[in-house]
């Protein structure tokens, strides 16, 4: 039987659908890249973007695929039942259950499970992404997260060691993940916290580099940002900004204000001159008005983040904020282009202050008689040689090309 999962979303997603793979492989499915007799999508449901571009992935399947088993899994799996049957997907999987695909497959339906449980042999990239927990105690007003995934269950110490000592065999880059990271351990018993997680790993032999995933600034603690001067952490901080406004971080329900933002940038900036800060903004949330944008931009402008994940507010089910549109579309569209225009002009200087300043990349693919990769500070370059993959190699970046950044061997 031959088998394919297509997944959508976030790192967590990336990860959990990498599992799935690996769970039809033992069981006797090989994975294609073509026609296929089951079909798994691995759902996303954090934007009505994300909802929309589900649909898609179920309708192409189909179109691809006409006599396939559908399973839809994940977090979108649990709305809308009708309309996707009416699309052909015959099994839905929630996403506390994934674990139990091969159950659903043999049609039954098992109790909820433990998604902690799964743990990987191999990434499918260079740079393999590991979950560290999963859920949030956090509920901002506007994300249905938490109604889907529950509140934040971190996985034990040993199972993750155990999981890192086997990637490092194939991964120069570990990419610590988690719905909220910054919650790890807290729900453990003896309680536990990220910056412990930090010290087990680094001690993990031939660990080359390690890196955060997106973290909430209330949790990015001093403990935690002394890291950035170890050699094998990445030097970059992804932070969930959201807005620069704190009237509307109030509204959005966040923890944590503007002040708490600047302080934890100037704070790593410290630590390490050179750390790459990237963001996430919200635009057109209800509370967010034409002088919360513009404190937004102020406050951006301050900071001058090496890149920003931009995302346009859209009503979730579940959330305080299911019936509230906020601003009109051609509004949202404006202060999407607009922040997206301040985000493209701090990325350009980012990368202007890192030519010939040398970086480590991990080569990840080619293109002809160029090898790509990501730096520890989270530049995509490229060198024009045919480099073995899977390593990583000093370079230097020389030039911003129209299509990247050009980068040399530093020898």
């Amino acid at each position: 039987m031959k088998a394919k999962v297509v997944t959508l979303g976030c790192k967590v997603n990336q990860y959990e659908g990498r599992c799935l793979e690996e769970l039809l492989e033992v069981h006797g499915y090989t994975l294609t890249e073509q026609q296929a007799d089951l079909c798994v999508i691995n759902s996303c449901s954090v934007t009505a973007r994300a909802d929309r571009k589900t649909k898609n992935a179920v309708k192409n399947a189909r179109k691809e695929n006409p006599s396939a088993r559908l399973v839809l899994c994940g977090c979108y799996s649990e709305s809308d039942e009708p309309s996707f049957r009416t699309l052909g997907v015959e099994i839905f999987v929630p996403p506390d259950r994934k674990t139990s695909l091969i159950s659903f497959l043999n049609g039954n339906t098992p109790s909820p499970g433990d998604v902690r449980n799964f743990s990987l042999r191999r990434f499918h990239s260079r740079r393999a992404f590991l979950k560290i927990q999963d859920g949030c105690d956090i509920r901002c007003a506007f994300c249905k997260i938490p109604s889907m995934r529950g509140p934040s269950r971190s996985r034990p110490l040993e199972p993750i060691l155990e999981e890192t000592r086997h990637l490092v065999r194939f991964h120069p880059e570990i990419v610590l993940c988690g719905v909220n990271i910054g919650l790890y351990g807290k729900d453990l018993r003896p309680e536990s916290s990220l910056p412990r997680l930090l010290d087990a790993l680094l001690a993990v032999a031939d660990l080359q580099r390690i890196r955060l995933g997106s973290l909430d600034t209330v949790f990015v603690t001093r403990e935690t940002l002394n890291f950035l001067a170890h050699p094998a952490m990445a030097p970059h901080l992804h932070l969930s900004f959201q807005s620069g406004d704190d009237s509307v971080l109030k509204a959005m329900g966040k923890p944590d204000r503007t002040a708490d933002y600047a302080a934890a940038v100037e704070n790593a900036r410290k630590i390490c001159p050179h750390v790459a800060i990237s963001c996430d903004i919200l635009v057109g949330f209800p509370a967010e008005g034409e002088h919360q944008f513009q404190n937004t931009l102020a406050f951006l402008e301050r900071i001058r983040p090496m890149r920003t994940h931009i995302f346009t507010f859209s009503p979730r089910e579940g959330t305080p904020l299911s019936r509230t549109p906020g601003p009109g579309s051609r509004e949202k569209k404006r202060r999407y282009r607009t922040v997206r225009a301040h985000a493209e002009k701090y990325a350009r200087e980012y990368v202007r202050r890192q030519i010939q300043a040398p970086q480590r990349m991990v080569a990840e693919e080619r293109d002809g008689e160029w090898t790509r990769g990501t730096t520890g500070t989270y530049l995509k370059v490229s060198v024009r040689e045919r480099l073995p993959l899977g390593r990583i190699y000093s370079v230097i970046p020389v030039t911003q090309a129209a299509n990247g950044i050009v980068a040399v061997r530093n020898h």
